[in-house]
């Protein structure tokens, strides 16, 4: 179907940017863990280094806000001797997710945290939240980066540029 001379056309445009910034939020699961012939000897074991681990986040003013998704596992241990897997004891391990914004705290809380509870980290991530000053210039980048794209269209379709009719954006991790 042919459109009428004049009418309006829409065009959809997606505009990026890269820039390169000192990540702002540091994502740590830290995790005691605890290995014995039963299952209440495991939990008995970890216990004091449990209470060993919360008490540096305490000492470190790590607030509740920054931990979530904590909690105890009590399982069998399964080790990897040979094919299969055999039971080894039982495991426990309490794991804590913790969200920070200094690398100095990160360094600080390691190192107790493994001294004093044997603590280990299972996993951690760096990334920049939306209130960092690259976050807005990223986003002023995108947005100049479309509108450049969206001129250079409307010109090799011998169109006229009109107004904006919506902006998305699909990277928004709020």
């Amino acid at each position: 179907m042919e459109q009428e001379p004049g009418s309006p056309t829409t065009l959809t445009v997606v505009g990026s940017a890269r820039v390169t910034a000192e990540a702002d939020e540091l994502t740590l699961w830290i995790a005691v863990n605890s290995v014995a012939d039963t299952g209440p000897a495991a939990l008995a074991d970890a216990e004091p280094r449990v209470a060993q681990l919360i008490a540096v986040l305490d000492e470190l003013d790590i607030p509740q806000s920054a931990r979530g998704g904590s909690g105890m596992s009590l399982g069998p241990n399964r080790v990897k001797e040979a094919n299969p897997w055999v039971e080894r004891g039982w495991a426990a391990t309490y794991r804590v997710r913790l969200q920070l914004n200094s690398g100095d705290l990160a360094t600080r809380l390691v190192a107790e945290a493994s001294h004093r509870a044997d603590a280990r980290i299972e996993t951690s991530s760096w990334r920049l939240t939306q209130t960092h000053e690259a976050w807005a210039a990223a986003s002023r980048l995108a947005v100049e980066d479309a509108n450049r794209r969206a001129r250079v269209l409307a010109d090799a379709l011998g169109r006229v540029l009109g107004g904006l009719r919506s902006v998305v954006d699909h990277h928004d991790r709020s």
